[in-house]
């Protein structure tokens, strides 16, 4: 039994030493992504800083209302937009949507 529980320790500190450099590599890409954006936003359509300012106030309802018709105004290219944003809070989890 001891044995069995000796093996399961390696193969556990093993594991978590393995996800050591995803979790820098993750955190890492949301500092960039969170910089980008602060250092863009200023630069941002009004439509789209009013955007970020419901998202970073919590009323993701609002947010969604406004997005929708700030997409429908890039014609045929809205699905290609959405499905980017998408994607992107896919790999980044903290974006709220």
């Amino acid at each position: 039994m001891i044995q069995i529980l000796r093996r399961f320790g390696q193969r556990l500190r093993r594991k978590m030493i393995a996800i050591i450099p995803i979790l820098l590599g993750s955190a890492g890409l949301l500092g960039v992504v969170s910089l980008l954006i602060m250092t863009l936003r200023p630069y941002l359509p009004g439509a789209m800083q009013h955007i970020l300012d419901l998202a970073h106030s919590g009323d993701l309802i609002g947010g969604r209302d406004q997005l929708r018709p700030l997409l429908e105004g890039y014609g045929q290219a809205k699905y290609v937009i959405f499905l980017t944003i998408q994607v992107t809070q896919v790999v980044l989890a903290p974006i709220p949507g």
